[in-house]
C-alpha cells in the first residue's frame, strides 16, 4: 500500500543551530550600530539641553542686572514696534475697505 512519505529535505538540530548563529552573527552589527546611534542621539540631546539651560540662566542673570532705566527703555521699545506693527495693519485694512468692490 501508501507508505507515508518522508519530507524531502530533514534538518538536523546541529543544523538549525549552525543556521541561528550564522544569522546572530549577521545581525550583530545592525545591533551594536543601532545601540551607536542611540547612545550619540541622547548625547546630542543632553548637550542641547545643556545649552539650553545656560542660555536661560544668562538671559536671567542680564534680567536681574537690568537697572529700572534700562528695563522701561526696553519695554518702551517693545511696546513701540508693536504700535507700529498694528498703525501698519490698520493702513492696509483702510486701505482694503476703500478699494472699489469688484463687479
Amino acid at each position: 500500500m501508501d507508505e507515508p512519505r518522508r519530507p524531502r529535505v530533514q534538518f538536523s538540530l546541529g543544523m538549525l543551530m549552525v543556521a541561528t548563529a550564522v544569522v546572530a552573527a549577521l545581525l550583530a552589527p545592525l545591533a551594536w550600530v543601532a545601540r551607536e546611534r542611540r547612545q550619540m542621539l541622547r548625547a546630542q540631546v543632553a548637550i542641547l539641553d545643556a545649552r539650553e539651560a545656560a542660555i536661560r540662566s544668562v538671559a536671567r542673570e542680564r534680567q536681574a542686572r537690568m537697572t529700572e532705566p534700562e528695563r522701561l527703555r526696553q519695554d518702551n521699545e517693545a511696546l513701540r514696534r508693536q504700535v507700529e506693527q498694528l498703525r501698519l495693519e490698520n493702513d492696509e485694512l483702510r486701505r482694503a475697505a476703500n478699494r472699489p468692490a469688484p463687479r
